[in-house]
Formats: C-alpha cells, structure tokens, sequence
C-alpha cells in the first residue's frame, strides 16, 4: 500500500515539474515597443486528451439515446421523413415573402459561403436537400402562376 502512495506523490511531483517548465517555455518577453509571447502553447497530456474523447462519445451516446427514448427517431431514419414539418415550414416562409428561384438559390450560397467562413466541417446534406425541396416547390408555384 505504501508503494501505491509514494508512486502517487511522486507522479504528482512529476507532473508539477512538467508544468512549472512548460509555464517557464511559455513566458512572453517584452520589448519597448510591444509584448510578444513564444509559440509553446501548453498542450494537455494524452491521457487527459483521451479521458475528454472517452467523456465525449459517453455524452454523445447518452444523447442519442435520450432522444431515441423521447422521439422514437434512430439516425437511420432518412432525413427526409423527419423533416417534412420543417420542409413545410420553410415552404410557406418562401411562398409568403414571395421568394424568387433566384433568391432562394442566392441565400442557399450565402449559407454555404458563411459555413465555410466559420466551421471547418462540410456543410449539412439535410440543410440542401431542404432547401432543394422549397425550390422544388417554388418552382411549381412559378409554372402554376405561369399558366
């Protein structure tokens, strides 16, 4: 039992040291004109990096489950299905602010333009296919009209 203990203070001790150099690496200098600061950031240990990605799929399981349990929806069901109310929400928000063809194809691209800008992950296939539906739509309405 002892040995667990001294292991312990020593690993405690370690990492202590390891922190106290990376602080030391990581001290900004400062000159007359401006502070600048070196480009050793301080970085989590492996471990640590593996305990968030264990912690991170556990809540992502927890969730799915929860909303299994709540809506009945798998992510197996197709997109489509469950985003009919959405699909039809967005329909009448078009047909109501009489969105042209043109303009709806515009902000669909001004979408994926701001995505672009701010995440680093493809843009939502659910968010085309919804938008390709209204279109689908406005473009019926617009033959309708036209005849």
């Amino acid at each position: 039992m002892d040995d667990i203990w001294r292991n312990a203070a020593r690993k405690v001790h370690e990492r202590a040291q390891q922190t106290t150099t990376a602080t030391a690496n990581a001290t900004t200098a400062t000159t007359t004109d401006s502070i600048t600061a070196t480009s050793d950031f301080l970085r989590p240990p492996e471990k640590l990096r593996q305990l968030w990605q264990k912690t991170a799929k556990r809540a992502a399981k927890k969730a799915y489950q929860t909303n299994f349990i709540k809506t009945g929806q798998s992510l197996d069901t197709p997109l489509a299905e469950v985003n009919r109310a959405i699909i039809d929400r967005a329909t009448k928000d078009a047909i109501t602010a009489n969105t042209s063809i043109e303009q709806h194809d515009a902000r669909l691209r001004e979408l994926e333009r701001a995505w672009c800008r701010e995440k680093i992950t493809l843009f939502p296939e659910h968010v085309r296919d919804t938008f390709a539906a209204v279109r689908i739509r406005l473009e019926a309405r617009d033959t309708k009209h036209a005849r």
